[in-house]
């Protein structure tokens, strides 16, 4: 995965990078909602997930109280069609348990 130089040390940037994998996957799959419930309130349609989901490129900057975090990734769509380089952006936070992801 390609990242860019932002403003966070490398073992923020790395912490914050392992969780927006996780959270993107979870958004675009489905799988691993359930680890993030604050995030992911219970869904009122059905899921339409994405498959073979993964992240080529990531950078994170903060902004206030949040870190940014900019993403391009690739999977395919519901219909099957692969696609790739499709942006993506989330926040995430310092908790006093760690980083945790918000809207």
């Amino acid at each position: 995965m390609a990242t860019h130089p932002g403003d966070l040390s490398p073992q923020d940037a790395a912490q914050v990078r392992e969780l927006a994998v996780q959270v993107w996957t979870a958004e675009t799959t489905g799988e691993g909602r359930d680890r993030f419930p604050a995030y992911f309130p219970p869904a009122k349609t059905p899921l339409r997930p994405y498959t073979q989901v993964r992240v080529q490129a990531f950078s994170a900057h903060t902004a206030d109280d949040r870190v940014v975090v900019q993403l391009l990734w690739a999977g395919a769509d519901p219909s099957g069609a692969f696609q790739d380089r499709r942006p993506g952006m989330l926040a995430v936070t310092r908790t006093a348990t760690g980083w945790e992801p918000v809207r």
